[in-house]
């Protein structure tokens, strides 16, 4: 079994560990790991970092996560205890924050947005 950890960050966009066997995306933070598997079959090109926004779509997210938007306000919806980040389209953070069962985030000026929450990404956008 291997490991990614991340010892030391200082990014103030979203860097992202997509694994091309798998699929999975993972939104790398300080102090967060992401276990694989790995044997000497694997092809080289395995993992790509991004740095700055990456197009996912909802159907990473579990059933039970959903998110919407209605004017200029996004809805976060998902069980439990969660972890929501929003970027805009330069990769800036401009929200950061938990919340239990679902939030909302109002005021959002017109633009492409990256919603990220328990390490899952969406892109939104807010026309109006």
């Amino acid at each position: 079994d291997c490991v990614f950890r991340v010892k030391e960050f200082d990014f103030d966009v979203p860097v992202i560990l997509k694994d091309n066997m798998t699929g999975d995306t993972t939104l790398l933070e300080l102090g967060k790991e992401y276990n694989f598997s790995a044997g000497t079959h694997e092809p080289l090109n395995r993992f790509k970092i991004y740095f700055g926004n990456y197009n996912t779509s909802i159907d990473q997210f579990s059933n039970d996560t959903k998110i919407w938007c209605n004017g200029k306000t996004v809805f976060v919806s998902a069980t439990g205890e969660n972890y929501l980040k929003i970027y805009n389209s330069n990769g800036q953070k401009i929200i950061e924050k938990t919340f239990i069962d679902k939030t909302e985030v109002t005021g959002l000026q017109t633009g492409i947005y990256t919603v990220w929450t328990n390490g899952k990404s969406q892109k939104i956008s807010i026309i109006k």
